[in-house]
């Protein structure tokens, strides 16, 4: 297991310690902010919360994982990180600091311990809120870009005739483009919402840095923003739009490793930093996954006529936009753009406009097209609850949460009734549209030693 050591101080500044010697600067930490008069400071708190899940999010992604090419993969994929990070309120932090480390551990599968020192000295900074206050808004939606979100958003405002917050995380030029294209869907069916955007990035000192692809803790950073949105707004719900199997997201097979699986939107990702939250915040802020029992294809239904047109202004591929010139460009072979064309075809058919390129890219090809179908024939022949556990046994938080959400109480039995049906009415979108398309990956020349395996990183987008 690898150790890697940090230090973040109140400004962003990111500082490696290696084991002999003195600390390396490796950048500053970044979040595009500006002051917004009618939104007011953030509370010290909320500031602190941004700060920790921005700084937390880019340590992960500069701690290589796989660092001793002669390891086996379950020992390499592991890490030990040590992180301090410079706070407004450490008392607050220390306080939540065990459940932080075992949340941040169930998120990246590492063992992560934390210090938090007081700061003497903060910038009077503000989010980029580009937003106005809404009358009757009470939720703050993550708004990806994705299918999902993008769906869910028109579905959540077309049923309850109430306005929505929208918070995206921006990227490229692409994708800011891309975003704004499926906002413009909205505005034009009159559907009221205002869009919050955020930057985050690490400048990085002395040129680009090596950062890991895993990138575990974007779940965090996401709903982290979202609850300091909702604490400025006034607003006492975070929503995400991910469906169940993409939220869930089952391992295809047993060769992947712990969490290798996003557990980004997970339902007890969910339930484990609503606690934190409600702690640190001293108030009660909901995370909720209201289409949590919806397959893809089923969300899309009830998209209804709009479907075709917010299809094509969504992105669900696995491969970055940073390799795309065009976000409506989809690899097609990952397993994000499969669950993304079954769910399509299980309303569109053929109407499906989506350019798939369909060839094997460096992290997707005929192993994922094999997996992707291999496990929706295992979800299919289960008959029982306990079958679906023995998959994977992370799926009965699903059950937990439905019961605690639901009203009245659901019991425990109907609960696993409904996730076990979830994951049956996938699998037949799944098969069907194996059946009838054959979906495949044409071979590409490999990019990398042949003797060398990929990490295989499925459903790996969120929305």
């Amino acid at each position: 297991m690898s150790t890697f050591r940090y230090t973040v101080g109140s400004f962003g500044e990111l500082l490696m310690h290696p084991p002999k010697g003195r600390p390396l600067r490796r950048g500053k930490i970044h979040v595009a902010q500006e002051p917004l008069t009618w939104l007011g400071p953030l509370r010290p708190i909320t500031r602190d919360l941004l700060h920790i899940a921005t700084a937390i999010h880019h340590v992960d992604r500069v701690s290589p994982r796989n660092a001793h090419g002669n390891e086996d993969a379950q020992h390499s994929w592991h890490r030990q990180i040590e992180l301090e990070v410079s706070v407004a309120e450490p008392g607050h932090w220390n306080g939540v600091r065990p459940d932080l480390e075992k949340f941040l551990h169930w998120l990246t599968d590492d063992q992560w311990a934390l210090t938090f020192t007081r700061s003497e000295q903060w910038m009077p900074r503000q989010m980029d809120w580009h937003s106005e206050r809404l009358a009757d808004a009470e939720e703050v939606a993550l708004f990806s870009g994705g299918l999902d979100s993008v769906a869910g958003a028109y579905t959540r405002l077309q049923e309850r005739g109430r306005p929505l917050y929208l918070l995206s995380s921006l990227g490229t030029p692409v994708r800011k483009r891309f975003l704004k294209s499926a906002r413009r869907v909205l505005e034009l069916r009159r559907l009221p919402h205002r869009w919050i955007g955020f930057h985050h990035q690490l400048r990085a000192a002395g040129g680009p840095l090596p950062l890991d692809t895993t990138s575990r803790t974007r779940g965090f950073l996401f709903l982290g923003a979202a609850a300091a949105t909702a604490d400025a707004l006034g607003v006492g719900v975070v929503t995400t739009y991910e469906c169940g199997v993409g939220a869930l997201n089952l391992p295809m097979n047993a060769a992947q490793i712990g969490a290798q699986n996003t557990h980004a939107m997970h339902p007890y990702t969910l339930m484990q930093l609503e606690c934190i939250l409600e702690r640190v915040l001293e108030k009660h802020l909901r995370l909720e996954a209201p289409f949590l029992l919806h397959t893809k294809g089923e969300l899309c239904r009830q998209v209804g006529a709009d479907l075709e047109a917010l299809a094509y202004t969504s992105n669900s591929c696995d491969e970055t936009e940073r390799n795309k010139s065009n976000l409506n460009d989809h690899c097609g072979a990952c397993t994000s753009c499969l669950l993304r064309r079954a769910s399509l075809h299980s309303v569109l058919g053929e109407s499906d406009h989506t350019p798939y390129r369909c060839h094997s890219t460096r992290r997707s090809g005929q192993y994922q097209v094999a997996a992707f179908e291999a496990q929706a024939r295992s979800f299919a022949g289960m008959t029982r609850y306990e079958d679906l556990v023995g998959y994977e046994r992370a799926v009965d938080h699903a059950v937990t949460y439905l019961m605690r959400r639901k009203e009245p109480p659901l019991p425990r039995q109907e609960a696993q009734q409904q996730v076990l049906s979830l994951f049956k009415r996938h699998a037949a979108e799944v098969l069907s549209f194996y059946e009838q398309q054959s979906p495949r990956s044409d071979p590409k020349p490999p990019r990398q030693h042949p003797t060398k395996q990929a990490s295989h990183d499925l459903l790996r987008a969120t929305g």
